[in-house]
């Protein structure tokens, strides 16, 4: 024979708690549902009135029974017994039009319910009081909302694989609420949560943060307040994913610009290369006499063209790639006096072509740990550009130096000075400076490129000081001498 345990005992604290969260509940409900009473203005149907006197009643007869039940009074018989203006008649409990009778006190969910007003954003409210849920219906409706209402986080979230929401009010206590909103704020990381909790409920308040709610509003609610936070949050939340298409489609616009220079840099390379290959058979090939000195240059013009042709690509290539963080220096042993050396060597036809008599000095001794192609292709740069704006008769002057922590490339000349207007954005993308007198406009790609390849070794660009020049652009980078 079975037989039958007491009910464990429930402590003073436990039955406190649970008395307090229905007082409560109830009175929320009574002033909630008292304010939509109070606010009509003849314009809310008669059924919904009937329906809100009715939660006003019965939340009332609530609060009447459960502080007669702490004083120790029978409500029941009290209530009975009441004749008097204040004595109110026991009602039946409301619970949702989908709910089945199936369990004493369970709390049955309010089916999904579209606004009257239409569709539009969806607004999901989750809360284990049927009232509670209807109060926010009742506030939001006639806003263009689908409103649809929830008793458990298990029924939002199924419901939410399907059709996501775009705002959340989540009544706070319920310990599942801050977990399910990790849940949707994963699948979308701009959705709103509003938690609702009870007045003073402090502990609620602070998970409620922690879980990532925008706002937190105490009930009773009144009704412009939550109209206003939803329409907010709302306008914010599509402000939101309309810069996030944006940010993709930006995103897939570089990728596609990324794709499109390489293939470029790719199709520009084979032909320049027989362009430079013939050129140097060309002029291999050449009698020591009988040829014009203006054919000789004009074929050797062409070969210094194709070759700086070459490094305004590569240049170009490694602009995009410092674009979005992947341009690295790859450092290796260099023997730094004769990369500058030879630099400057190649440079030497150009320079008498253009009556410019050029001056190396690298006084660096040993192997120093630099990107032998950025810095290589920084100093032809910068000589380049030297030699473009130097006087006919002038001078170019390179010089390479060590200073203990730090190793410095300078480049100067005698022609026009930059002006000093310019100065302040010569090496920024597209920085241009029209020197006084110079045949051609700097475009702002190659000094930008300077500036790229000398932070990508841990250094720096500047516009320096070099005694008897006009111009001087001095690359500082950090001193690492490579131990045998």
């Amino acid at each position: 024979m079975a037989v039958e345990r007491p009910a464990p005992p429930v402590s003073g604290e436990e039955l406190r708690d649970e008395v307090a969260g229905e007082v409560i509940g109830a009175l929320n409900a009574v002033l909630g549902f008292s304010q939509l009473l109070a606010a009509d203005e003849g314009t809310m149907p008669r059924d919904l009135r009937e329906r809100y006197a009715t939660h006003v009643r019965e939340g009332a007869g609530n609060l009447r029974r459960m502080v007669l039940g702490v004083f120790g009074i029978d409500a029941m018989a009290a209530s009975k017994r009441g004749s008097g203006p204040h004595a109110i008649a026991p009602v039946s409990p409301i619970v949702d039009s989908s709910a089945s009778a199936a369990e004493p006190g369970a709390h049955a969910s309010l089916a999904p319910m579209p606004s009257s007003a239409g569709k539009g954003a969806k607004v999901v409210v989750v809360d284990a009081d049927a009232r509670a849920r209807e109060l926010v219906v009742a506030d939001l409706d006639g806003r263009g909302y689908e409103l649809l209402t929830f008793a458990t986080f298990a029924e939002a979230l199924t419901f939410a694989e399907t059709t996501p929401p775009d705002i959340l009010f989540v009544a706070a206590p319920d310990p599942s609420a801050f977990a399910a909103c990790h849940v949707l704020r994963g699948r979308d990381a701009y959705l709103p949560v509003v938690f609702l909790t009870d007045v003073g409920d402090e502990p609620a308040r602070s998970r409620a943060f922690e879980a990532g709610a925008e706002q937190i509003l105490e009930k009773p609610i009144a009704r412009h307040d939550l109209r206003a936070r939803a329409k907010n949050l709302l306008n914010l939340r599509k402000n939101q994913l309309a810069l996030a298409a944006q940010n993709e489609q930006l995103r897939r616009l570089q990728a596609f610009k990324d794709e499109m220079a390489a293939l470029m840099v790719h199709d520009l390379k084979s032909p320049l290369s027989a362009i430079a290959m013939n050129l140097d058979v060309a002029l291999g090939g050449l009698p020591e006499e009988g040829v014009p000195d203006d054919v000789r240059g004009a074929l050797e013009d062409c070969r210094v063209a194709s070759a700086r042709l070459f490094r305004m690509i590569a240049n170009l290539l490694d602009i995009a790639k410092s674009e979005d963080g992947r341009l690295v220096a790859r450092l290796a042993p260099v023997e730094l006096k004769s990369l500058i050396a030879k630099i400057a060597e190649d440079h030497l036809t150009e320079a008498r072509l253009r009556n410019v008599n050029v001056v190396c000095d690298a006084s660096l001794e040993g192997l120093f740990e630099v990107d032998a192609d950025l810095l290589g292709r920084v100093v032809e740069n910068l000589i380049e550009n030297g030699l473009r704006y130097t006087r006919p008769g002038g001078t170019l002057r390179v010089v390479a130096a060590d200073l203990g922590t730090q190793l410095e490339v300078r480049v100067a000349n005698d022609g026009p000075a930059i002006p000093t207007e310019a100065r302040a954005h010569i090496f920024e993308k597209y920085g241009q400076a029209q020197t006084p007198g110079a045949t051609r406009i700097n475009r702002g790609l190659g000094l930008y490129f300077c500036r790229v390849a000398a932070e990508a070794h841990g250094g720096s660009i500047l516009l320096g000081d070099e005694p008897g020049m006009t111009t001087c652009f001095s690359v500082r980078l950090p001193r690492r001498l490579f131990a045998h």
